[in-house]
């Protein structure tokens, strides 16, 4: 791709605040997975894992988490990252 080409791309992205209640194809969770495992990080260190969570009462527990997560209870599976290490020089 073109410098271009990538702005265009970065500038049209989108947050998505409705979806579809239907499962993501297992192959394409998969892919996705891998390409967020694949994202650069400081010092490479990869702070984060993924988990995908499909279980209907460990989805209505994550919901709880934040005000703005009640929505993932609807949805076939989820997808839930966090990081694992803490931050180099405390910030």
């Amino acid at each position: 791709m073109e410098a271009k080409e990538v702005l265009d791309f970065i500038c049209r992205r989108r947050s998505v605040r409705r979806f579809q209640e239907k499962a993501v194809p297992e192959e394409t969770l998969t892919l996705l997975l891998k390409a967020a495992m694949a994202a650069p990080s400081g010092n490479n260190a990869q702070p984060w894992e993924f988990a995908v969570v499909r279980d209907p009462k460990i989805k209505e527990e994550l919901s709880r988490v934040h005000t703005w997560s009640t929505w993932w209870r609807k949805h076939p599976s989820l997808s839930w990252s966090w990081e694992t290490k803490a931050r180099i020089g405390g910030g």
